[in-house]
């Protein structure tokens, strides 16, 4: 028979009647609860002076009547330091505990406090009210190491809990709590041992590295570290995004056994540059630092899908660090120069993964590398395996692990045709809905719920087939086509072909009008769609030798005066500047197509 011990602090209100309790004889037929509490035994008159027994409880009468009847079994006192704050479940509601605990965050309401109380193991909200909108212990301060005596109670299918006493703990006890967090975060934080999902050179490379920011992951979720995933709004970088969502939303759930944690831990954002530009870094620290100060949160983890590794991103990246915020990337642009295995943002990120740093290329798409490391956060990750190759399909992608991701997408009802219709739809969403996270609209597109999902798809392809074929009727007419050869440079002045603020824009149609190109000539193209200050380029895959990086780069050396910009892939990417070097620059960039 297991028995329960009464803490010290503990009082008649912490009783319950038909509970079995650890007790001591006294004289007069009287047991010691603990050193406050006494009860009269009713079934016994001869009991050796303290003798340990068990008793059950028939009779509580506050303030100070407590009856109980001697249990002749042998028993065994419960061990409540091995609960914690992982292993509540609803069961446990109505029930006390005492956990060692460090005070997260404390929030005022209108009405109650609340604390989040977390023991290495998970986090829970525990509130008190002793007022409206009135502070609960205010000696009790955020980062307080404490012992924390609850009681358990839910709300809307929720675990959570009263705060009803705590106890500081001494440095010794603080210290013992403080290791025993570290080695249980060490410990949950460990990604999934697994294989990846494909057959992979380059993902066996980069996994420590996968490792290594999937650790990063999972530890901010531990420490109930507000999360923000910061992806391109392209159907690549949101396969990526959905696919690190649907593996942490369950986990934030799961942490704080609360269904409302994911809008306070958790928070998604499209980019509309294939880089963390400035505009994003100051809205992510706009809501950050409101966060913080508002709620008590911590500063956040960034994770970059998509964007991050290259140099453009760095003063985004160093400005975000500087408020203390954690950030890792999943990225597949070229990061520049590897020296020691490093390129230049390594030295300011805390996880990178990138095939370029273990040899790879862009053909391993960041919606890969995302749906890779999701499934070693959460080995229980749902509802990602065709994002891979929906990834590979949108962004032209080919080779033997695109391939497998096809197969893998195949078996799961989602063959090559409907992945091309998916790709569009996802591109066309993003195009609207430019920097709102969508997160309900999103998840449908990318079938949360299938049935709705083919719904939108068999809605919206027609219209945007239709949208695609006449603007590329517009951008066939006007293009001008050069034989150069060995390949053809087609040039295009993509903003008098289209209607600002109409789908597509011109950077999808410069893709549109380069695979048209590439199927008519049969032989390399290179596609300069030209704007007032930009130019997007598309370069056929066979002319190995150009590299739209290297041409910013030294434009950048050569023409300062022209403030140029950009990249992106190598056969894949935009040059900004001044309008007023508009010709010296395209000047140059034809001059490095000629000569290829």
């Amino acid at each position: 028979m297991k028995v329960r011990k009464l803490k010290g602090f503990e009082t008649i209100e912490h009783l319950h009647i038909n509970q079995h309790y650890f007790a001591k004889v006294l004289p007069n037929k009287l047991v010691s609860l603990n050193k406050n509490l006494r009860a009269k035994v009713i079934n016994k008159d001869d009991l050796d002076v303290d003798k340990e027994v068990a008793v059950l409880i028939t009779k509580v009468s506050p303030p100070f009547s407590v009856e109980c009847k001697v249990i002749d079994q042998e028993f065994e006192i419960i061990d409540e330091d091995a609960k914690d704050i992982s292993s509540l479940n609803l069961e446990d509601v109505g029930k006390r505990f005492s956990f060692h605990c460090v005070v997260e965050e404390i929030f005022q309401t209108s009405g109650p406090t609340l604390f989040t109380i977390f023991d290495g193991s998970g986090a829970l909200t525990a509130k008190s009210f002793v007022g409206p909108g009135k502070r609960a212990f205010p000696e009790l301060v955020e980062k307080s190491a404490v012992k924390a005596n609850v009681l358990v109670s839910e709300r809307d299918g929720n675990i959570e809990c009263v705060l009803e006493s705590f106890e500081r703990l001494e440095d010794v006890k603080e210290d013992k709590l403080l290791q025993k967090i570290q080695e249980k975060l060490n410990e949950k934080a460990a990604p999934s041992n697994i294989s990846f999902m494909v057959k992979s050179e380059i993902l066996e490379k980069l996994r420590p590295k996968i490792v290594e920011l999937a650790r990063e992951i999972k530890k901010a979720i531990l420490e109930s570290r507000p999360i923000i995933v910061r992806h391109h709004a392209d159907c690549d970088g949101y396969c990526g995004g959905i696919a690190i969502e649907r593996a942490v939303i369950p986990a934030i759930v799961d942490q704080h056994k609360d269904e409302n944690a994911q809008w306070r831990y958790y928070r998604r954002a499209p980019s509309k540059a294939p880089f963390y530009e400035y505009v994003d870094v100051i809205k992510d620290l706009a809501f950050a630092l409101q966060d913080m100060a508002k709620f008590g949160l911590k500063e956040p983890l960034v994770i970059l899908v998509d964007n991050g590794s290259t140099e453009e991103d760095i003063m985004s990246i160093k400005k975000i660090k500087i408020y203390g915020a954690k950030v890792v990337v999943i990225d597949h642009h070229f990061p520049g120069l590897l020296v020691d295995g490093k390129v230049l943002v390594d030295e300011f990120v805390d996880a990178h993964v990138n095939p370029y740093l273990v040899g790879g290329n862009s053909k391993l798409t960041a919606g890969m590398l995302a749906s890779e490391i999701a499934r070693f956060v959460n080995k229980d990750v749902v509802n990602i395996d065709f994002l891979p190759a929906l990834a590979g399909v949108a962004d032209h992608s080919d080779g033997s692990e695109f391939n497998q991701y096809i197969d893998i997408a195949k078996n799961k009802g989602f063959d090559l045709a409907y992945l091309n219709d998916m790709a569009l739809c996802v591109d066309f969403e993003a195009y609207y809905l430019k920097f709102i996270e969508g997160r309900g609209l999103v998840d449908d597109l990318l079938g949360s719920d299938i049935a709705k999902h083919k719904k939108i798809v068999s809605l919206m392809i027609p219209d945007i087939v239709e949208k695609n074929a006449q603007q590329l009727e517009v951008a066939k007419h006007f293009a001008i086509e050069e034989d150069l050869g060995k390949l053809v440079l087609v040039k295009i002045d993509i903003l008098k072909c289209s209607f600002e603020g109409e789908y597509p824009p011109p950077g999808k149609l410069g893709g549109l009008l380069h695979r048209f190109m590439e199927e008519k000539h049969k032989k390399p193209v290179i596609t300069l769609s030209v704007g007032d200050n930009f130019a997007s380029i598309r370069v056929s895959d066979s002319l190995t030798d150009f590299n739209i990086n290297s041409i910013v780069h030294e434009l950048s050396s050569l023409k300062p005066y022209c403030f140029v910009s950009g990249g992106g892939h190598e056969h894949a990417g935009s040059i900004k500047f001044i309008e007023s070097g508009k010709v010296e620059v395209l000047d140059y960039v034809v001059g490095c197509v000629k000569r290829c």
